[in-house]
């Protein structure tokens, strides 16, 4: 009997201690699975140990200063980056000015002949400038403090190289002009005219220093300053691209596109020619010597940005 009591008693005991064993195991079973969850939260939220890499997609819009309006969207690539691309609309910008052709000679010449009716031009052609600086780019964030959204940004922009273009505003409007220059150079034309000034014409066009600029075939004249198509991007600003702890905040930007020294094209009869300042003097020499040196265009840009998921 007393052997059967201790035997009993050694059982009970046995089984006691399994059963403790197994409910320790399963509580380091319950904290590991919560340290895991706790882990995986945090670094859902961009928190943890772990990188989050393109697990969250942003999307904002915004309006600055040389970009107009944009539109973007963007991930978060590990805890310290985040990538964007977007495109910036910048309303086409037009303006119209009268400008006086100063043609009073030729058209003195021809105006009383009616043979010569080809040659008629205005004496003032309506000019319009043009500024087009639609944009998109590719940046990248990066954030050196974890808790902070301070951010230093890379990237580049690209756009047209043309960024500011005047011409005649009426297609064609200096026609007259293009025939002159082109009969009056041909010996089997003009022969009573020609007779009657030694014998030679002069063209008819703009005298610009070292540059005579005449209207192309199509009667027309344009001018254009370029700057490069890639245009590497430097800023910094505050706010995550990706909204961390909300669905919406705001974003601020500033920063320098380096476009390269703005080059003035001038458009005519000969294609396109670079204006260069040596061959200008006085105003148009400084004004084109100054803005060979701006090789950076300044940006100021305000977003909201909401995190889709």
């Amino acid at each position: 009997m007393k052997k059967l009591l201790v035997i009993g008693a050694m059982v009970l005991g046995t089984m006691q201690s399994m059963a403790q064993n197994v409910a320790q195991t399963s509580a380091q079973d319950v904290q590991l699975a919560t340290m895991q969850q706790t882990v995986q939260a945090d670094d859902n939220d961009g928190n943890g140990l772990l990188p989050n890499v393109f697990n969250h997609l942003g999307v904002g819009v915004g309006i600055g200063v040389m970009n107009g309006l944009s539109f973007e969207l963007a991930t978060p690539a590990t805890r310290f980056l985040a990538l964007r691309a977007g495109y910036n609309f910048l309303p086409k910008l037009k303006m119209d000015v009268d400008f006086d052709t100063d043609f009073a000679d030729l058209n003195s010449t021809v105006q009383n002949s009616p043979e010569f009716k080809d040659y008629q031009i205005p004496n003032e052609i309506t000019v319009e400038g043009k500024l087009n600086m639609g944009t998109a780019h590719v940046l990248v964030d990066v954030y050196p403090f974890q808790l902070s959204s301070f951010r230093v940004t890379l990237g580049a922009y690209f756009g047209a190289d043309k960024i500011i273009k005047v011409y005649n505003k009426n297609e064609g409007e200096l026609m007259g002009v293009t025939r002159w220059n082109n009969d009056s150079q041909d010996l089997t034309k003009l022969v009573a005219l020609r007779a009657m000034n030694g014998g030679k014409l002069d063209k008819v066009g703009f005298d610009m220093g070292d540059y005579f600029l005449e209207p192309d075939a199509n009667g027309n004249l344009e001018a254009s300053i370029k700057v490069k198509n890639f245009r590497p991007y430097l800023g910094v600003g505050f706010g995550r691209a990706v909204p961390r702890y909300s669905r919406v905040t705001c974003n601020f930007d500033l920063g320098v596109q380096f476009w390269g020294s703005p080059e003035v094209y001038l458009h005519g009869a000969n294609g396109d020619e670079k204006l260069q300042s040596s061959d200008l003097s006085g105003e148009g020499s400084k004004a084109v010597e100054i803005l060979s040196k701006v090789k950076v265009c300044p940006m100021m840009s305000l977003r909201i940005v909401g995190r889709i998921f």
